[in-house]
Order: C-alpha cells, then sequence, then structure tokens
C-alpha cells in the first residue's frame, strides 16, 4: 500500500497519531466532553492529505462505522494540525491473507471515501441519546427492555430485573 501510494506522489508523514479535539467543536453538542483517536498512517503529496485507516473486516456494516471515524478523523486532525479540511482526505486500506492456505501473501485494497456531514449528523444523535441517558439512567434501562429480541447475558438479566419491579 505504501509503495503505491508512494507511486502517485505521496509520502507517510505519520504513524499512529493521536489526535484530540472537544466535541462541541467537531459535533456541535458534547458537554465539555473530548474526543480523541489515533490515525493509522498520514501521508501527504506536499499540499493534501490522506488519513489512511487500514482495516481487516470488509463488510458493509462495518464500513458504515469505519466512516464514522474516519469523518471525526478528518476533522480532529484539520483542528490540530491547522489544516483545512478541503485538503484532508479519508481512505481505508483492506489488508487481509487470503486463500484457504495461509500463504503469508498480502492482498491490498484503497478506498477512498468523499466527506459526509450525514454521518456525523448519525454521530451526534448517538451522542445526544447517550448525553440523555447519562442526565436519566433509570431512562436508559427503560429503553434497553424496550428492545427486541431479549438477548442473552446482560440484556437479559436486565431486562428480567426491570420485570420483577
Amino acid at each position: 500500500m505504501i509503495e503505491y501510494l508512494e507511486s502517485m506522489g505521496f509520502r507517510q508523514v505519520s504513524a499512529e497519531q493521536r489526535v484530540l479535539g472537544p466535541l462541541e467543536a467537531v459535533l456541535g453538542t458534547g458537554q465539555g466532553m473530548d474526543i480523541e483517536g489515533r490515525i493509522d498512517a498520514v501521508f501527504s503529496d506536499g499540499h493534501n492529505y490522506l488519513i489512511l485507516d487500514y482495516k481487516t473486516d470488509r463488510t458493509q456494516e462495518r464500513w458504515h462505522r469505519h466512516r464514522v471515524q474516519l469523518e471525526l478523523y478528518r476533522d480532529l486532525f484539520s483542528m490540530n494540525s491547522s489544516v483545512s479540511k478541503d485538503r484532508v482526505f479519508t481512505g481505508l486500506a483492506y489488508v487481509s491473507l487470503r486463500g484457504t492456505v495461509n500463504t503469508g501473501r498480502i492482498w491490498p485494497e484503497l478506498m477512498v471515501l468523499e466527506q459526509d456531514e450525514g454521518v456525523k449528523a448519525i454521530l451526534r444523535r448517538a451522542l445526544e441519546r447517550y448525553l440523555f441517558w447519562k442526565e436519566d439512567p433509570e431512562r436508559l434501562l427503560l429503553d434497553i427492555g424496550r428492545q427486541r429480541p431479549v438477548r442473552e447475558g446482560l440484556h437479559a438479566a436486565l431486562v428480567a430485573s426491570m420485570q420483577l419491579r
């Protein structure tokens, strides 16, 4: 993957880069909470930046979660580095061992993602729900009890304890 990006004029400028910032600045809500992450790799062509996240799990469900993570990384990297967001791109690098017999060969695949503010709207709603539950833990238990189907383990135990009241 690195050789491919270098052939396109990019060079790696950091690895495992820590990014940190207030949720309020990224999502418009957050009640003084900070968000922190570690970017797997950052590449630059001298003007633009590519945030790369290495993954081994290429599924539709997880792809969406990765997209949310990368949108946050874009904003945090932009804030931390004083680089305009329109010069920061994100990508997923899927790296996996292929074949039924582990040959040790790695087959990389790069997917560059477009910016999507809708992804942050989903995260903002989830954060607001969390903050609501933080203020009213009883409501969290009621909401968990209404989920169907009831799962095993902790979920089932919580539902059973609420039914005993």
